[in-house]
């Protein structure tokens, strides 16, 4: 097993970039290292209520492109890796974060297509919905082509795990989505 199973606990990916390297290529590898489809750490309902993990698969591409966003913060709503007094981020609470903490972090909102272009650099991509009746959802934006029918291409753990689809088969025909690029 490449990664912990335990979804909590922070991993230490072996494939990482930062801002001095990013390509597609690069960005591909990122994705793929935690084969999302076959990994026990996003397996869905670990705990028997049906819960997926895409904010821990989110969590855990996101270190490893070095603009990290997190599954627990402080009071302060800073990534902290200490779980006592920490507050746990659904994909909900996500969208949230990101409209003002993710900004102060250099995470940029973005429009579908452009989001697309930023991923075929190599730059870190995220696509979120936030969800008014239950829990929402957010994945990785992929680098790859634009499906006529199904959008962008994307990696998600959730309801299906997949690590190369299209926003279609990860949100369906949501509208509502909101897409945040970083260099």
């Amino acid at each position: 097993m490449l990664y912990s199973e335990s979804p909590w606990k922070r991993i230490v990916p072996k494939v990482t970039s930062d801002v001095t390297d990013r390509d597609k290529d690069l960005l591909d590898k990122v994705i793929k290292q935690f084969d999302v489809k076959n990994s026990p750490r996003y397996r869905r309902n670990q705990q028997g209520k049906n819960e997926t993990y895409c904010n821990i698969f989110l969590w855990d591409v996101t270190i490893a492109l070095n603009t990290e966003i997190p599954h627990w913060v402080d009071a302060n709503n800073n990534a902290t890796t200490t779980l006592k007094g920490a507050r746990e981020l659904n994909a909900n609470s996500i969208v949230n974060w990101m409209k003002t903490y993710g900004v102060q972090r250099g995470w940029t909102p973005v429009k579908q297509d452009e989001a697309l272009n930023y991923a075929n650099k190599g730059k870190p991509v995220v696509v979120l919905w936030k969800n008014p009746k239950g829990i929402g959802h957010v994945a990785i934006v992929r680098p790859g082509k634009m499906h006529p029918t199904k959008g962008i291409p994307i990696a998600q753990a959730g309801r299906i795990n997949f690590d190369d689809l299209y926003l279609a088969d990860g949100f369906g025909s949501r509208k509502d989505l909101v897409f945040y690029a970083h260099e």
